[in-house]
């Protein structure tokens, strides 16, 4: 039995591959910090790296899922918080992406260097109803 572990490759993993030397420069400051120091968030942002993921309605680059994916494993081989981070931005801008375009347009009005990033940590359960769901006592509907 044979394994094929090659990754194929895309602009966007050569991106993260480019990031390199800055990761490298910056990981223990970041680890010491506890958080992204501004150099490396500020060069990932730069090449668009939270970008891929944003719907092209807004100037995002609407990246598919497989790409996206490789594009984080790069980043994390790299260092696992620089590609947890991006993951995070990534899955937001995916969420967003199910916005109407004008509420997109609002969430993204600072420009291209808009970056989001969030979780949703839903703590309530819908019940099944006429029409679609509703949601169950301890959730409130505006």
């Amino acid at each position: 039995m044979t394994t094929n572990t090659v990754v194929k490759t895309s602009e966007w993993v050569e991106r993260a591959r480019a990031l390199a030397p800055v990761v490298v420069q910056w990981r223990d400051a970041g680890e010491q910090e506890r958080h992204v120091p501004r150099p490396l968030f500020e060069a990932h942002r730069d090449a668009s790296i939270f970008r891929m993921s944003a719907p092209q309605a807004v100037g995002g680059a609407e990246a598919d899922e497989e790409t996206v994916l490789q594009a984080i494993e790069e980043l994390s081989r790299q260092d696992g918080s620089v590609g947890w981070n991006v993951m995070i931005g990534s899955n937001t801008a995916i969420i967003a992406s199910y916005l109407p375009v004008a509420a997109l347009r609002e969430v993204y009005r600072c420009g291209p260097n808009t970056v989001l990033a969030g979780a949703l940590l839903p703590k309530g359960t819908a019940i099944p109803g006429p029409g679609g769901f509703r949601p169950a006592a301890g959730w409130s509907v505006s």
